[in-house]
């Protein structure tokens, strides 16, 4: 008996976008001594050999003074030591690498300039926790087994505490399970009937029900919502 079948993974799909995409490499001539990463959704899709719709970047060093080099226009976030830029026309998210402590359940995280090792340790799911290295295109940091995840089609939280710490993770899940047609991992499955949306601001949670509706698998995404008892029809709206 055999199992699902898997996803065909472009192994070579996130070096050869660092190599190929002009903001990527405009990107890496401009780091001086900086380590940046090319990190998260964008790797993600550079593996299932999609182009991605953002440039996810971290960076291992203080954001501010980097993203105003690119752009004289830059979106500063300071307590998060995170930017947003355009650079050649294209939008680019910037983020110092950092670890996070929840203060209580749903709250925002108190942040700390850390490597990129605990910076992927932060992050949601599995498939998230990917980074490459723009000054090594080769190299895949993947400490969660986050391309053999991608590789198998299942989402996975990182830890048992990931939906307590941020609830609307619950939310990204359904976006992603709909978008990419993953299913849910189990032990993930099971934490979800306990997410309480409600120790999150209602504003947080628009924002991620605003990111599902902007996709064309949105009623998918609000059918696992409703399936989970996340919310009602009636909330979501």
């Amino acid at each position: 008996m055999t199992g699902p079948p898997k996803t065909k993974i472009e192994r070579d799909g996130p070096s050869r976008l660092i190599r190929a995409d002009k903001v990527i490499r405009a990107l890496g001539r401009r780091a001086g001594d900086r380590a940046l990463y090319l990190v998260g959704g964008t790797v993600r899709d550079a593996l299932l050999g999609t182009a991605p719709a953002d440039i996810d970047i971290a960076v291992d060093a203080p954001v501010a003074d980097f993203a105003r080099e690119l752009d004289s226009d830059a979106v500063l976030h300071e307590n998060f030591d995170t930017a947003e830029v355009t650079l050649l026309g294209r939008r680019v998210d910037l983020a110092r690498t950092r670890s996070e402590k929840y203060a209580r359940a749903g709250s925002l995280p108190e942040v700390t300039p850390d490597r990129i090792e605990k910076d992927l340790a932060r992050r949601d799911f599995t498939i998230n926790s990917l980074a490459v290295p723009l000054a090594d295109p080769d190299e895949l940091i993947d400490p969660y087994g986050g391309l053999e995840d991608i590789e198998r089609r299942v989402i996975r939280v990182l830890h048992p505490g990931s939906f307590t710490d941020d609830p609307t993770r619950a939310l990204r899940a359904a976006r992603y399970a709909a978008k990419l047609g993953f299913d849910i991992d189990h032990r993930t499955a099971d934490l979800l009937t306990g997410v309480d949306l409600g120790t999150v601001s209602p504003q947080r949670v628009r924002s991620d029900l605003r990111l599902i509706a902007e996709e064309p698998t949105a009623m998918e995404a609000l059918r696992l919502i409703s399936a989970w008892g996340l919310l009602t029809i009636a909330e979501a709206d």
